[in-house]
């Protein structure tokens, strides 16, 4: 027995969005009003005049016969079915990417290996997480890291046994070599918790109760090895507190040394990074603090690859999710955002 079928009227809209939806060639403006909330700010990063970008919104609304964006204190936010839009607009400029790299990839289908130096911890749960997106856009590329601290990842590059380096800045960067910078971060002082200056156990950087580190002259410190990035990076606090520390414990490794603070060996310098909830450690932010900055690494006159600079920007994404980092939006990074992001997860760096 043979059935009939009644399409809804939301049911016919939604097969009219989709044929819309076809013209990919127009689908990054509404993914630019919805990134930046705006006509005028949009239609600036699109090159394109407001009035042209008012009609065309005018008329994708006439042809879906909804509306999709609402205005609210001076701010233009998608309806429902703006968002179902927004989401189909990047799924198809996703895919559409996707099968032009495939297609791209066809002409130059053997393995190549891209040698990275990275940090053994840090660097290693950033390898292990874009790893697959990286892989995605790049099959043919294999990812080879080689794991070092910061001198000993200058020597790699040097050597030209790596391509590149996503490295912690020592400040003593090798003269063969060039920096792009990319993020900073604050350097807390961890105490243990039973010390006698702790009072609280505070969550976040922004909630840390600050301290002048001359109180800890009398204290043993744990800290970092003297040819690190950290050490260097903490030096002036200690010339400005008046005192050189008395080293109980010394190590490159970031992750030893917070065990040992937490173990109650003495206090010392961390990256914000690794601050973690714990009844064992609390921290303190210092007044005039240091910072830690990071970058990447290449020998001087190295024009980068695509794929090394994917995987910059994916480093860029990667630890604009963290709260402690600052980054360092320079022109280089803002080129990266342009050419990869195209979900526009970064249109507000994209402002002047």
């Amino acid at each position: 027995m043979s059935k009939s079928y009644r399409l809804t009227n939301s049911s016919y809209q939604m097969i009219k969005m989709g044929r819309i939806l076809m013209n990919t060639k127009q689908l990054p403006y509404i993914l630019a009003i919805a990134a930046t909330g705006s006509l005028s700010k949009a239609s600036k990063q699109l090159g394109i005049s407001q009035p042209a970008l008012s009609k065309y919104i005018a008329e994708l609304e006439h042809q879906t016969g909804m509306e999709l964006f609402f205005t609210q204190r001076k701010r233009l936010y998608p309806t429902p079915a703006g968002k179902v839009y927004i989401e189909a607009a990047r799924e198809i400029l996703g895919i559409q990417t996707r099968t032009r790299d495939s297609i791209r990839l066809l002409d130059s289908p053997a393995v190549t290996e891209l040698h990275v130096g990275i940090s053994p911890h840090r660097g290693a749960l950033f390898i292990a997480h874009v790893f697959p997106k990286f892989s995605q856009y790049f099959p043919q590329i294999r990812i080879i890291p080689h794991e070092g601290y910061s001198s000993s990842l200058q020597d790699l590059l040097v050597q030209e046994k790596i391509d590149l380096a996503l490295s912690a800045n020592t400040g003593t960067m090798n003269p063969e070599l060039q920096s792009l910078p990319l993020h900073s971060e604050e350097i807390v002082l961890a105490v243990p918790s039973f010390h006698r200056l702790v009072r609280h156990s505070y969550d976040t950087l922004s909630t840390l109760p600050y301290i002048d580190l001359a109180e800890f002259r009398d204290t043993s410190f744990v800290m970092p090895a003297p040819d690190s990035a950290l050490y260097q990076a903490v030096q002036p606090l200690f010339s400005r507190a008046g005192f050189q520390p008395l080293t109980a414990f010394s190590s490159p490794n970031i992750i030893m040394a917070e065990s040992m603070i937490r173990s109650g060996v003495g206090v010392g310098p961390l990256p914000a990074y690794y601050m973690v909830h714990s009844p064992e450690i609390s921290y303190f932010r210092v007044y005039q603090p240091a910072h830690l900055n990071a970058g990447i690494l290449t020998r001087k006159g190295h024009e980068l690859s695509e794929a090394e600079r994917f995987l910059i920007f994916l480093e860029l994404e990667y630890n604009a999710e963290n709260p402690n980092y600052q980054i360092n939006w320079s022109p280089p990074l803002l080129d990266l955002v342009k050419e990869f992001d195209y979900a526009h997860h970064f249109t507000q760096y994209m402002e002047d």
